[in-house]
């Protein structure tokens, strides 16, 4: 359930922070202003319980009904983020890089459970563009395009492609 009262996400030279909505517009006391000046997105999930970011060193998901830290992750290059519709994986995706030595590159879409804070599966994603898997809303099924392809998983099983379209 979302907080009933609606929540404005900032984010700025100050950090990020949390405004009460209309008609008061107050910031937020439950939420811990990040001051991080490198705060550079956010989102919240679907149904407005969840709130995640990246402040240049870590990302972070909050629950906005009770404000505690649900996930931290050591991933400071992040600059995409989402939810799955049900609240159950946080997508990630951190800008494509090779390695100087070995010229091979890492996975830099990560899909990560968030009640365990397990990575469960690390994709290669190298554009920006078309980077989020798609759910439908009960999570049966995701798909994600690679290379002109569609690749399809059921019920987030990332190890195995159930179906794929060319």
């Amino acid at each position: 359930m979302a907080p009933p009262i609606p929540l404005l996400a900032v984010r700025g030279s100050e950090g990020i922070y949390l405004l009460n909505g209309p008609p008061c517009l107050t910031e937020n006391e439950r939420f811990t202003r990040d001051t991080g000046k490198s705060c550079k997105v956010f989102a919240f999930s679907k149904d407005g319980t969840l709130i995640a970011w990246c402040n240049g060193e870590k990302v972070k998901v909050v629950d906005v009904v009770d404000w505690k830290l649900v996930l931290s992750l050591d991933l400071p290059k992040t600059a995409c983020v989402e939810f799955s519709p049900k609240n159950t994986i946080l997508a990630l995706w951190q800008p494509y890089t090779t390695s100087k030595d070995t010229g091979q590159g890492e996975p830099n879409l990560s899909l990560w459970d968030i009640k365990s804070g397990e990575c469960i599966k690390s994709l290669f994603q190298k554009k920006m563009q078309c980077w989020c898997p798609s759910w439908t809303e009960d999570e049966s099924i995701c798909t994600r395009n690679v290379n002109n392809e569609m690749h399809f998983f059921e019920n987030n099983d990332f190890g195995m492609i159930s179906n794929h379209l060319i």
